[in-house]
C-alpha cells in the first residue's frame, strides 16, 4: 500500500462523515470536507506526528455563482 493510500485511510478513519468526498487531481489527492470541521481537521493534519503537513502553500477562495453551495475555500498544504 502506497503512502498515498496510507494516509487517505487513516484520514478517512479519523474523520468519517466530515469528509464529503476524496478524488485526485493531477496525480494529488483532493479532499474536500464539511465546513464545520477545517479547523479540527487542520490541526490534526498539522499536529499528527506522522504526517506533519507544516507549511499553507497556498489560500484562497472560489465562487461559483449558479452553484449551492456557492463559495469553496481552498487550502493547499505542504
Amino acid at each position: 500500500m502506497s503512502d498515498e493510500n496510507k494516509f487517505l485511510d487513516k484520514f478517512s478513519g479519523t474523520f468519517g462523515d466530515k469528509i464529503l468526498k476524496i478524488v485526485q487531481s493531477f496525480g494529488e489527492p483532493v479532499v474536500t470536507v464539511r465546513k464545520t470541521a477545517v479547523k479540527e481537521i487542520l490541526s490534526f493534519l498539522k499536529n499528527d506526528e506522522n504526517l506533519s503537513f507544516d507549511m499553507l502553500v497556498e489560500l484562497f477562495g472560489i465562487d461559483y455563482p449558479d452553484e449551492d453551495p456557492r463559495f469553496e475555500i481552498v487550502y493547499i498544504l505542504l
